[in-house]
């Protein structure tokens, strides 16, 4: 919930009833928006450079993402310590894993379980570019 209301959910009110019937309508819960958060106080901001760990991470990045800016996945991957690979699909979006490269997403999946040896073959078969940093 912390994280929730620091990051996407400042408005929402807190009964989460986002809409609510007005003279048979569906319409927005206007006089409890900005009510879920109200006691919570943000005095240790999330930095995910203080959240160190050794496993490897795979980074999905779309690089028209509005919801997940491409600065914020490349934020974790410059700052995460262990060996880490970023993916960043060409016009993709917010999820592109799933919404831009559903197609290749299994054998993606696959590769990355079967310690990615084969990622590029994967990645050729995906219907948007990728482009790869690894470290």
């Amino acid at each position: 919930r912390y994280i929730a209301c620091r990051e996407i959910m400042d408005t929402v009110p807190a009964s989460d009833m986002d809409v609510l019937f007005s003279a048979g309508h569906l319409v927005r819960n206007r006089p409890d928006e900005g009510t879920k958060c109200r006691e919570l106080h943000v005095t240790n901001p999330y930095d995910s450079a203080k959240l160190q760990f050794n496993t490897k991470v795979y980074y999905f990045i779309g690089d028209q993402d509005v919801a997940t800016p491409p600065w914020q996945g490349n934020y974790h991957f410059q700052h995460h310590e262990g060996s880490a690979v970023k993916l960043i699909t060409t016009k993709g979006g917010h999820n592109s894993l799933e919404f831009n490269q559903a197609r290749c997403a299994p054998a993606l999946m696959q590769s990355i379980a079967d310690g990615g040896s084969d990622l590029e073959a994967a990645i050729s078969t995906c219907p948007l570019p990728i482009t790869v940093e690894k470290k």
